[in-house]
């Protein structure tokens, strides 16, 4: 998808993870962190709820998330 101008790669786990300060994969014999070039970082799971009754934010704000971060529906997304 990186090469590809109709898809996006949204990367979807916390931010220390993306910029590579933080893994949670310890298990693993990873040598690199981060995130895969050209990915985008599309918040983790605590910005896709209500903070006030953490229920899962609306359709139209996650949406306008995602059109924000050039993830749209004429695009193929791939998550990380």
């Amino acid at each position: 998808l990186r090469s590809d101008p109709s898809g996006v790669l949204a990367d979807i786990r916390k931010w220390e993870e993306y910029i590579g300060t933080y893994h949670s994969y310890l298990h693993a014999n990873f040598e690199r962190r981060g995130h895969i070039p050209g990915a985008v970082w599309a918040h983790d799971n605590p910005e896709y709820y209500d903070a006030q009754d953490n229920t899962l934010r609306s359709f139209t704000e996650i949406k306008q998330l995602w059109q924000d971060l050039g993830i749209t529906p004429d695009k193929k997304v791939g998550f990380t």
